[in-house]
């Protein structure tokens, strides 16, 4: 689609200008390319066309109209004549400079996003291939990944709801999994891995702690790690029953699962144990020391 306008304007124009932006995120699903890649690309498609860097101004289009109209300023000669091109859903919508404005219809919608899935899922077996993807990998910003965890009690505090999976040679861990943009917030998230995990229906979560993770798939000293957060709740209702990853769901005692869990928790999640012993001793505190109410 882009090819497409940008011929079009050459035909029509002595001199062509083209402005682009930089995502302040590197090498991400919405921005793959960077401004470089994406300048070299275009002189190389359109050897005429001049390509140039613009800031972008989050929030507030009409500084970024002004920041627009001084770029162009800088490469124009005086009060010489100049005409903006604009595709449907392009900048021409946030634009409220001095220059006039021109909508081009393409003939065809091409969806940049189903280009990008769709290259996306391609494999090419050349050297230039495999250098790009490891191009890629050196040229984003570390990411942390966040999950939630679920302590799960009964009523009284007195046990907790543990999972096993096959893979973790009979230790068990806390339910949970990644937080994703589904849900708003990591409460929605912890409610939601203990029901699908467990059949668990949650009172309100209280948060316990937050630490990184020592996982397996991303363990320490790897760029990329996993920051997980961990509530604590008591079960309210829900039919119990290993779901989803978990192969096995029981309770255990409190006194039994904190005496021997160096034994019985999986390694990753005992930083976690020590946390939520701090948190359940504080909260026991608190509930002996609530006013009872009289019968």
């Amino acid at each position: 689609m882009h090819l497409n306008l940008i011929k079009t304007v050459a035909d029509r124009h002595d001199r062509v200008m083209i402005f682009l932006g930089l995502s302040p995120t590197k090498v991400t699903v919405e921005n793959p390319l960077d401004y470089q890649m994406r300048r070299v690309m275009i002189e190389e498609a359109f050897p005429n066309v001049d390509v140039y860097y613009i800031d972008d101004v989050p929030g507030n289009n009409e500084q970024w109209s002004k920041s627009l109209d001084r770029e162009i300023g800088k490469h124009i000669a005086g009060e010489r004549e100049c005409l903006l091109y604009g595709s449907r859903d392009s900048f021409l919508q946030a634009y409220s400079g001095k220059f006039k404005t021109a909508e081009l219809v393409s003939e065809r919608i091409i969806s940049g996003s189903e280009i990008r899935k769709t290259e996306g899922n391609k494999k090419r077996a050349s050297e230039d291939f495999r250098a790009g993807v490891i191009w890629a990998t050196q040229n984003r910003h570390a990411v942390t990944y966040p999950t939630v965890d679920a302590a799960i009690f009964d009523e009284g505090y007195e046990k907790i709801l543990l999972g096993l999976k096959r893979s973790d040679a009979g230790k068990y861990c806390l339910p949970g999994g990644f937080i994703n943009s589904s849900l708003p917030t990591a409460e929605g998230h912890v409610r939601r891995e203990s029901e699908e995990e467990t059949g668990a229906v949650l009172t309100d979560p209280e948060y316990v702690c937050s630490q990184l993770v020592d996982d397996p798939r991303y363990p320490e000293g790897s760029a990329d790690r996993i920051m997980t957060f961990l509530f604590a709740a008591k079960r309210f209702s829900g039919s119990l029953a290993a779901a989803d990853d978990l192969d096995e769901i029981r309770w255990f005692t409190i006194d039994e699962i904190f005496e021997k869990r160096e034994k019985m928790v999986v390694r990753k999640h005992l930083p976690l144990f020590i946390a939520l012993e701090k948190w359940l001793l504080a909260k026991k505190l608190r509930l002996d020391a609530a006013p009872r109410q009289l019968a």
